[in-house]
Order: structure tokens, then C-alpha cells, then sequence
């Protein structure tokens, strides 16, 4: 089965335009395949310093800065992520 990729566009949010920091403009979120796609989906973002998560379909997580990839899992089941300070 093919997944489709929704592109997430990284914007600042005091100006709408394209943040200077990014460096990819937009990040692409998978989703489930075409069986699927006829389902309503909701997308939950969380942004904590450099690092996006987004959960919905699946969950995904990136450092919005580089555009990196750090966590990509598809499934129907699980709590949504929640970033959070390693350190405190």
C-alpha cells in the first residue's frame, strides 16, 4: 500500500511568512494508505523549542529548524506525544 504525504509549511507566527530559521520550507507528514484516505482526520501540533511533533493519522516528530526527521510511526492506536524537557 502507497502513503501520502501531507507538506506542512513552516511559518512564522508573528508574520505568517516563511520562517528565516527553517531551513526546508516545509516538512512532509505521512499518512495512511489510499484505503484510508476517505476517513476524517484531525492533526494535534506541538512545538517545544526546536522540535515539532505532530500526531494524527500517526506521529511524527522533527526539529523544524534542520528539517530533520527524529520519529516517523503510523498507527490507529497510541497517546500523542508530548515534548518535554529531558532535563527537568
Amino acid at each position: 500500500m502507497e502513503l501520502k504525504a501531507h507538506q506542512i509549511h513552516i511559518l512564522s507566527m508573528s508574520t505568517g511568512d516563511i520562517h528565516p530559521l527553517a531551513e526546508k520550507k516545509t516538512l512532509s507528514l505521512h499518512s495512511f494508505p489510499d484505503i484510508l484516505m476517505g476517513m476524517e482526520t484531525f492533526f494535534d501540533f506541538r512545538v517545544y523549542e526546536d522540535l515539532l511533533g505532530i500526531t494524527g493519522e500517526g506521529t511524527e516528530i522533527w526539529n523544524w529548524k534542520s528539517g530533520a526527521s527524529l520519529q516517523v510511526s503510523v498507527s490507529f492506536i497510541g497517546q500523542p506525544p508530548y515534548l518535554t524537557d529531558a532535563d527537568n
